[in-house]
């Protein structure tokens, strides 16, 4: 199953905090879900891509994200 790709932007972002970009509904959670994040840093520009497999996107998944002050998914 592929679901539809959405493209956001944020003209700033500030160190040490977070966005939500967008809810991931209960019946996608069973899929491969993929972010892909393009930033600048000194007018160089970077991409990371995360991919969170199946069924790691739940709520008993959830860790202590220290430097947010709040928890997510952390990815090492």
């Amino acid at each position: 199953m592929k679901t539809s790709e959405l493209r956001h932007f944020f003209e700033k972002v500030d160190s040490n905090s977070s966005l939500q970009i967008e809810l991931i509904p209960k019946e996608l959670q069973g899929l491969n879900n993929q972010y892909w994040v393009s930033y600048y840093f000194e007018e160089q520009i970077f991409d990371k891509k995360f991919i969170f497999l199946p069924d790691t996107l739940l709520e008993n998944n959830l860790v202590d994200v220290p430097v947010l002050g709040q928890k997510g998914i952390l990815i090492i």
